[in-house]
């Protein structure tokens, strides 16, 4: 399953909005000279915003052709598997994990996309235990979400422990074998605290096997901003919430996670329209991701829904 980014449209009249989540997706790279002209003459026909999230370096020259304003969001975090190992002095607290999951009886497997089906009740059972617990609701956009049809196209990493299951992730690759990553993953309230841990080191050690290049953690939003004398207010108010954000936003500790890992860690951006408009363009880009029933990535999830019944 190729890595491909989430592209939402909504049309709305003098409302309509257009966000591209681009990233370092080939879906990009290989058809940027065509991809320019479709993306800017779509949002214009709807008299849309348009906004490329979480671009990588080698994609900024597609948002400057396109005219947009471009600022730093964050960085992603990637793991080289060709030399992450668990072994030696580094590896112990990941070495420690593995040894105390499997101890307690947590067993590691892929499964098949073809096998999913026959597991989705149980799995979505631990989603709904894990939303509860976290006390939230589904996200969406560039933000895995529990849904069946989509859980069912793609290998899954699945945790069990006496023949339950504990905790699962689904798997993202290129088919080049050049990058693995994960997109939606939930866990039980009782998984034991060391589960998440052991999922991400078993499955670099896994990737490795398989001669996949690169292991990708996602991003540290906020991560990497400066807050100096001439930055910009984005940059400065995003080094300041990265730092003092406290447990509400978590940025600073999720990055502190990631790195446990020692990634190399890759900035990432957002382009969009000049001046006052990049503000709004970044809150539809919030709602998007919210989810909810009246963002546009609802809307395609319902339709999306409707249509596999109707088929």
């Amino acid at each position: 399953m190729g890595l491909s980014p989430p592209c939402c449209w909504r049309s709305a009249g003098p409302r309509a909005r257009f966000a591209c989540s681009a990233g370092r997706s080939p879906f990009l790279r290989e058809g940027r000279r065509w991809r320019r002209s479709q993306i800017r003459e779509r949002a214009d026909a709807v008299q849309g915003r348009l906004l490329l999230y979480q671009l990588s370096l080698d994609s900024l020259p597609l948002a400057i052709d396109l005219g947009l304003s471009i600022v730093k969001y964050g960085e992603e975090a990637r793991i080289d598997l060709a030399g992450f190992t668990t072994e030696g002095p580094r590896g112990k607290p990941l070495r420690h994990a593995i040894r105390k999951a499997e101890s307690e009886g947590v067993s590691f497997e892929i499964v098949a996309a073809a096998d999913i089906p026959p597991l989705l009740v149980e799995m979505q059972a631990v989603s709904d235990r894990w939303l509860q617990a976290k006390a939230g609701s589904e996200k969406a956009f560039s933000v895995g979400r529990f849904d069946p049809c989509y859980m069912r196209r793609f290998d899954c990493v699945v945790l069990r422990r006496e023949g339950h299951i504990i905790a699962f992730a689904n798997i993202w690759s290129t088919a080049n074998r050049n990058e693995l990553s994960v997109d939606l993953m939930r866990h039980d309230t009782d998984a034991p605290a060391c589960m998440m841990d052991f999922l991400f080191s078993r499955l670099m050690l896994w990737g490795k096997e398989q001669g996949y290049r690169w292991f990708t953690l996602g991003m540290a939003p906020l991560s990497g901003l400066e807050a100096r004398r001439l930055s910009p207010i984005w940059a400065k108010a995003g080094a300041l919430l990265f730092q003092h954000g406290g447990s509400f936003y978590g940025f600073k500790g999720l990055r502190a996670y990631k790195a446990k890992f020692a990634p190399v860690w890759e900035p990432r951006f957002i382009a969009g329209p000049p001046g006052f408009s990049m503000l709004r363009a970044v809150l539809d880009l919030q709602r998007l991701i919210d989810g909810g029933r009246r963002s546009a990535a609802g809307h395609v999830l319902r339709s999306g829904r409707e249509q596999a019944d109707a088929g």
